[in-house]
């Protein structure tokens, strides 16, 4: 129940998404990290999903990049969130 804890309280305390220049970063906790380079992005959506994200939030976005990629995100002002995307990537499509 230790490890179990101290991975929940990892994930509340450094859950974050940070625009740098042109990418995304993205943390959750030790277990998953990610740099998203922004131009990557094709679509957000605002359909939550119940699988697993680095949110901790169930009122998620996703980002969808590549083909078939999506990760879920569940930032503190996502409409200011979605600007600053697409004021670095104008092509982002809003569904």
């Amino acid at each position: 129940m230790g490890i179990g804890l101290m991975m929940v309280y990892d994930m509340l305390l450094h859950t974050d998404y940070k625009i740098n220049g042109d990418k995304l970063h993205i943390r959750c906790g030790f277990l998953f990290r990610m740099d998203l380079p922004i131009s990557r992005i094709t679509e957000i959506t605002h359909k939550s999903t119940v699988l697993a994200s680095p949110a901790l939030s169930a009122d998620r976005i996703g980002l969808k990049y590549g083909k078939r990629n999506w990760v879920y995100v569940s930032p503190e002002n996502k409409e200011e969130f979605i600007s600053a995307l697409r004021s670095i990537n104008p092509l982002i499509i809003i569904d």
